[in-house]
């Protein structure tokens, strides 16, 4: 499968998708975080080669992101120190 390069949004942009993927397309917010941590996860690990992968999650709002998408590696066998 060939990958496209993904268009970068600025914070706005991205606020404004969620907003009206949300309130236009009634998406629940939470369904929409699990299912980009799906995505993140699906991409991180058909970028990272024998690489591990790291999860950082800091405090602001994609924090939550992080976290979920570290609960889906670690659900498909990641675990610290070893391949998954």
């Amino acid at each position: 499968m060939t990958r496209a390069w993904a268009t970068l949004w600025t914070r706005s942009q991205a606020a404004a998708a969620d907003r009206h993927t949300i309130m236009e397309l009634g998406t629940p917010s939470p369904v929409l975080m699990e299912r980009a941590a799906l995505c993140c996860a699906r991409e991180a690990l058909a970028m990272r080669g024998d690489l591990p992968v790291w999860a950082l999650c800091g405090p602001g709002n994609n924090g939550g992101d992080g976290v979920a998408v570290a609960r889906i590696l670690h659900g498909w066998g990641c675990r610290r120190g070893r391949s998954c």
